[in-house]
């Protein structure tokens, strides 16, 4: 099920499923959890975090996957009320990542 949900600076939607929380919710301790950190993953968070604080970015357009296979999506500040420059950042990612399909059924 994808659920939006608009809150003050922008707008999110996450998918959930109730079977997988809860056989996920007591699987694994933090050292397991620890393991499994992407550490790229974590870095670009820092970057991007560090930009925002230094007021170089002025929207946001995110894609998240949890472990548990879950995905949420949301957009924040400037996206928002420039709907023409948000959809043209979304068609880059497609088009990028329709790129790397290619690129992966090549091999």
């Amino acid at each position: 099920m994808l659920r939006l949900i608009k809150t003050q600076n922008g707008m999110t939607a996450t998918t959930t499923s109730t079977k997988r929380k809860s056989r996920q919710r007591n699987k694994g301790t933090s050292a397991d959890r620890a393991a499994s950190v992407d550490l790229h993953v974590v870095a670009t968070l820092e970057k991007l975090l560090t930009k925002a604080r230094a007021g170089e970015l002025t929207g946001l357009m995110y894609v998240v996957r949890a472990q548990n296979q879950d995905h949420g999506v949301g957009i924040a500040g400037s996206y928002i009320n420039d709907v023409q420059s948000g959809l043209s950042a979304f068609s880059l990612i497609y088009s990028l990542l329709g790129d790397n399909l290619r690129a992966q059924q090549q091999t």
